[in-house]
């Protein structure tokens, strides 16, 4: 069976294919924003075709996926008033030609299971490393919400003793006591502005903690830290504000914190300088 290497570019296709997805889908952006990521799915389709490990194919599954995708896309971007550009199209539908030809089975159960990309407001700073030492590629997520199983967080990463640090700024339009709930493998934990409010540490399979916490109307810096030593990996944040069952944090609540990741303040840009 093809290992994970060599399936990275049709991951990272599907990768940009849900990132364009959740653009269009944000009230919040727009929508034409998401020709970088179609482009960029498009790229590594093609990539992908030239690998002459991508013989044995499955052709339904992933043209299916995609055009689903893409047809999702268009449609929300239709909503907002924007289609693409005659050029983008095009690439769109090569995109799906590439995608209908060059996909091994594995490739297909891989890229239909893989947790979404999601550009968003969480800052995602990965580490090759336990301990979240060493250089980090950082990037934008739209939730803390992954299972990678036994593979890769992405592509040039070992499948064991990685590490990630997430951040965002909450915005609580009024004082809440907000259940938070944590379920990860191997270990977890949730800061909330630089305060341990959530501890899943150590080595263990999947396992929730939770805890209630009293927040003031405001803005207030989240951080969450994982890291995986070996076999199965995964990660979940989620919360009740009122009572209701738990759910990831609604994206309306959420401020990117900027890409800095020792600021002294990570919220201190969010609506001025945070009291």
């Amino acid at each position: 069976m093809s290992t994970l290497p060599e399936l990275a570019g049709l991951a990272d296709a599907e990768a940009h294919a849900r990132a364009a997805l959740a653009i269009v889908e944000d009230p919040s952006t727009t929508p034409s924003t998401a020709r970088v990521h179609i482009s960029a799915g498009w790229q590594a389709l093609e990539r992908a075709a030239d690998d002459d490990r991508a013989d044995a194919v499955d052709r339904n599954a992933l043209r299916r996926e995609t055009q689903r995708l893409f047809a999702a896309v268009r449609s929300a971007q239709s909503e907002h008033g924007e289609t693409p550009a005659r050029d983008g199209r095009r690439r769109l539908a090569r995109f799906a030609g590439l995608a209908a030809v060059i996909v091994v089975p594995a490739v297909t159960a891989l890229a239909l299971t893989m947790p979404p990309f999601r550009e968003g407001p969480w800052r995602a700073a990965f580490f090759a490393t336990k301990d979240r030492t060493g250089p980090a590629i950082v990037r934008r997520d739209g939730d803390v919400r992954y299972n990678w199983a036994g593979g890769r967080p992405m592509a040039g990463y070992p499948k064991d003793r990685f590490s990630v640090q997430w951040d965002t700024c909450l915005v609580l339009p009024e004082s809440l006591e907000v259940a938070f709930r944590l379920t990860s493998d191997d270990g977890a934990r949730l800061l909330i502005d630089g305060e341990r409010a959530v501890d899943n540490w150590g080595l263990h399979g999947s396992r929730t903690r939770g805890e209630r916490v009293a927040l003031d109307a405001g803005v207030h810096h989240l951080r969450v830290l994982y890291f995986d030593e070996h076999q199965d990996a995964s990660i979940a944040l989620t919360a009740s504000f009122y009572g209701e069952r738990p759910e990831a944090i609604p994206a309306r609540l959420l401020r990117y914190p900027g890409a800095t990741l020792d600021a002294d303040d990570p919220c201190g840009a969010v609506h001025g300088v945070r009291e």
